[in-house]
C-alpha cells in the first residue's frame, strides 16, 4: 500500500513551488519542439491545400505529395507484423535450474493476461505509430484499482445499487505532447547516465470525475487532500464561469459540460524531510492553482519509474528523430517539382489564340471543338500558339531529389517488395542478401523498440508478483489466481499461483524476459529455409544423441570402461552446448523446447525440478501436495531439499 510522504517543516511549500518552475520551465522550453511535431503531422496527413497560390500565377498547382505517410506505413506495418507474427509476445528464460518448470506457464499467463487486459495489439499500434512518425514514444507500466459504484443484480433477477472493483495491471501509450522531462535530461530512471530528475505526464479529467476519484480510490491509493480539491474544484468552477460569461455574447451559444481539467502525475527524487534524503515520490499536480493534490512515496516494490522510451533513431537530446523528419525537406522539394510539372503539361497542352483588332473575336469568346471562326483572312487575322514546351529537367530532377530521399530514410524499391531496379537474372542469394542488408537499419530502430518491451515485460512481472500477494489490500487477488490455475490447467496453473501469491523470491532473480520477436531481417521465404536447414541438422544430431545416451546408460560401460561413459556424457554435454548457441544464432527464442534438457542436466551432474526442487530427469515435481489450487503445495516451492526460491 503506498505511503503518503512525510514533509519537513516547509518543504511541501518548498517542492510546490519547485515544481512549478520546472513544469512551466519545461513546457515554454519544449514549445518550439511541439509546433515541429503538429507540422510534421500535417505533413503525414499531407491534407489537400483550398489555399489559392498566386505564384507563379494565381491558380497555379498547390498539391502536396504524401512522402512521409509513403516511408512511414510500410515501416508501421512491418513493425507491428514483426512483434505480433508469434502468439505470445513476451518470452521468459529461467536464470537457474531453480525456475525452470515455472518459465513457460508463467509465459502462457503473460499471453492470457495480454489477450483479456492488456490487448498489447492495440498500444503498441498506438506507440508504434508515434514511435516511426515523431522518433519516439514513451509507455507506461503499472497498476490500475478503482472502485466504482454499479447497479448489479441479485440471485432473484431483481437490481441493486452494489459496487465494482477493477484490480488489474495496463501498459498504456502516453502521448509526446502530455510527456514532459527536462530539457537537459537524456534517461527516464533518475539513476540512468544523463537520468530526468522528474518526468511529468498530463492527463484530463472532467470535474465530477475528478471529484469521485478524489474519494474512491482505497486501498492502493490515498485520497486527494480534502482543503486540495474544494481549491481545485473552486478554481475551475469560477474558471468555467468566466469562459461562459464571456462566450455567452456569442449568438446561439450552448455551454459544454465535458470540459476537462489538466493535471499532472509527476515523479520525482526529492527530500521531502530537509535532512539530505532523496525519496522517490510521485505526485499529482494542478498547475494552474498550483495545487498539490496528493504526494506518495514510489507504490511499486520494483523502485522503478513506470515508464519506459524507446527511439526510432537516437539523436543528441532525449527525443528521437522520425520518419516525418527525415521526409521533410523531401516531401517540400518533390511536392514544388511536382507541381511545377502538372503546371508545365498544362500550359504545354493548353493552347492560346492570337487574333488582331477586328477579326470578329470578342473578350470572352467561348472556344469549344468544332467551333467555326468567321474572318476576314483566317491565315493573318487568327493564330495558335502554345504558351509553354514540355521541360525534361523537371523529372530528370524530380528522380534525383527521390533517390536522396532514398538515401535518407533507407526506404528503397527492395524495402518495399518491388526489386524493379535489379537485373532480371540477378540470383536469389544476391537478392536476399540485399534485403538483409538493407533491413540492417529498421532492424536498429526494432531492437531499440524490443529493448523498452523487454523492459515493460518486466515490470508487468513484478506488479502482478507484488499485488496479486497482497489478497488483504487486494481484494481481487484470490479470484486473478484462481483463474490463472483454471486457465493454465495443473499442475502449471498451480506453479504460477505459487510464484504470484507466495513470492518467496523476486521474479526478476530467476526469469529473464525478452520480445519474442527477433528482427525485420527474416522474411517467410528466409525463414522457411534456416527452419529447412535446422531440421537437417536436428536429424543428424537426433541419431548421435541417442548413440550417446545408449553408452552414458550402459551399465557394463560404467562398470567396465567408466572413462568412456565419462567422455560420452562430455561429448553430449558439449554437443548441447553447441546446439544452444547455435539457436540463439538463429534466433530461436525458445531452445529449450528443441534441445535434449534432461539428458543435458544429467550430463552435467544437475538435476531438473521446479524451484528448489529436486525433481526427476522429466521435471516432475516429487511430494507436491494440496487441492486443486494448489496453494497448500508448500513442496513447490521448497522442494524435497528444502532450498526455496
Amino acid at each position: 500500500m503506498p505511503v503518503a510522504v512525510t514533509w519537513g517543516k516547509g518543504r511541501e511549500e518548498l517542492f510546490t513551488r519547485d515544481l512549478c518552475i520546472d513544469l512551466q520551465r519545461a513546457i515554454s522550453d519544449r514549445s518550439a519542439l511541439d509546433t515541429k511535431w503538429k507540422g510534421w503531422l500535417d505533413d503525414y496527413r499531407a491534407p489537400i491545400s483550398t489555399e489559392l497560390k498566386r505564384f507563379p500565377w494565381e491558380g497555379a498547382s498547390n498539391d502536396t505529395l504524401p512522402v512521409a505517410a509513403m516511408n512511414t506505413d510500410p515501416l508501421l506495418a512491418r513493425f507491428m507484423t514483426t512483434l505480433h507474427a508469434p502468439a505470445n509476445l513476451w518470452t521468459l528464460q529461467p536464470m537457474n535450474e531453480r525456475w525452470v518448470n515455472v518459465a513457460k506457464p508463467l509465459q502462457d499467463y503473460l499471453q492470457f493476461v495480454d489477450s483479456t487486459q492488456l490487448h498489447m495489439y492495440d498500444v503498441n499500434y498506438r506507440a508504434l505509430l508515434e514511435f516511426v512518425k515523431l522518433g519516439t514514444c514513451i509507455l507506461k507500466t503499472g497498476w490500475f484499482y478503482e472502485r466504482q459504484k454499479a447497479r448489479d443484480y441479485a440471485p432473484d433477477g431483481t437490481l441493486f445499487d452494489g459496487e465494482r472493483i477493477i484490480s488489474r495491471p495496463f501498459i498504456d501509450h502516453v502521448s509526446l505532447f502530455d510527456f514532459y522531462v527536462p530539457p537537459e535530461a537524456y534517461g527516464l530512471q533518475p539513476d540512468e547516465q544523463g537520468g530526468a530528475s522528474w518526468v511529468a505526464e498530463r492527463f484530463w479529467l472532467r470535474l465530477p470525475e475528478f471529484l469521485a476519484r478524489a474519494r474512491g480510490q482505497e486501498p492502493y491509493l490515498p485520497n486527494y487532500i480534502p482543503e486540495a480539491v474544494q481549491k481545485v474544484k473552486g478554481f475551475e468552477e469560477k474558471r468555467q464561469e468566466v469562459g461562459e460569461a464571456k462566450r455567452a455574447e456569442l449568438a446561439d451559444y450552448q455551454p459544454s459540460n465535458l470540459s476537462r481539467i489538466e493535471f499532472f502525475e509527476v515523479h520525482t527524487r526529492y527530500d521531502s524531510t530537509g535532512k539530505g534524503n532523496l525519496d522517490d515520490i510521485v505526485a499529482v499536480f494542478h498547475l494552474p492553482s498550483r495545487t498539490l493534490l496528493r504526494a506518495i512515496l514510489n507504490p511499486y516494490r520494483h523502485g522503478k519509474r513506470p515508464y519506459d522510451v524507446a527511439r526510432y533513431f537516437r539523436s543528441d537530446s532525449f527525443y528521437g528523430i522520425g520518419a516525418c523528419e527525415q521526409s521533410e525537406l523531401f516531401q517540400t522539394v518533390l511536392s514544388d517539382l511536382f507541381n511545377y510539372q502538372k503546371d508545365n503539361v498544362k500550359l504545354t497542352n493548353a493552347k492560346m489564340i492570337a487574333a488582331k483588332f477586328g477579326a470578329n473575336v470578342v473578350p470572352g469568346e467561348p472556344i469549344y471543338p468544332g467551333k467555326v471562326w468567321m474572318l476576314d483572312d483566317p491565315s493573318k487575322d487568327l493564330q495558335v500558339f502554345s504558351l509553354g514546351e514540355i521541360n525534361q529537367s523537371l523529372p530528370q530532377l524530380g528522380a534525383m531529389v527521390q533517390n536522396w530521399g532514398e538515401r535518407r530514410t533507407g526506404l528503397t524499391d527492395i524495402q518495399f517488395g518491388n526489386p524493379s531496379q535489379m537485373p532480371s537474372r540477378t540470383p536469389a542469394t544476391t537478392t536476399l542478401s540485399l534485403l538483409q542488408e538493407g533491413n540492417r537499419r529498421f532492424d536498429l530502430s526494432l531492437k531499440d523498440y524490443r529493448a523498452a518491451l523487454d523492459g515493460v515485460g518486466m515490470k508487468l512481472l513484478q506488479n502482478l508478483q507484488q499485488f496479486l500477494s497482497e489478497p488483504a489490500r487486494n481484494t481481487e487477488a484470490g479470484t486473478a489466481l484462481q483463474l490463472a490455475v483454471m486457465t493454465l490447467g495443473e499442475p502449471e496453473g498451480t506453479y504460477v499461483a505459487q510464484v504470484l501469491a507466495l513470492p518467496v523470491e523476486g521474479v526478476e532473480s530467476g526469469i529473464g524476459v525478452s520480445v519474442t520477436a527477433t528482427s525485420g531481417m527474416v522474411n517467410k521465404e528466409i525463414e522457411k529455409q534456416a527452419f529447412l536447414a535446422l531440421v537437417q541438422l536436428q536429424t543428424q544430431l537426433g541419431a548421435q544423441y541417442l548413440q550417446l545416451a545408449q553408452i552414458m546408460a550402459n551399465p557394463q560401460v560404467q562398470m567396465a570402461m567408466p572413462f568412456l561413459a565419462q567422455t560420452a556424457q562430455q561429448i553430449f554435454k558439449g554437443m548441447t552446448e553447441l546446439q544452444r548457441r547455435l539457436l540463439e544464432q538463429y534466433d530461436i527464442r525458445n531452445p529449450e523446447d528443441i534441445l535434449v534438457t534432461a539428458l543435458a542436466a544429467d550430463a552435467a551432474g544437475g538435476t531438473a525440478g521446479f524451484p528448489g526442487g529436486a525433481g526427476t530427469a522429466s521435471g516432475a515435481v516429487p511430494g507436491a501436495v494440496g487441492g486443486p489450487t494448489g496453494f497448500g503445495a508448500l513442496a513447490l516451492l521448497g522442494g524435497v531439499s528444502g532450498g526455496g526460491f
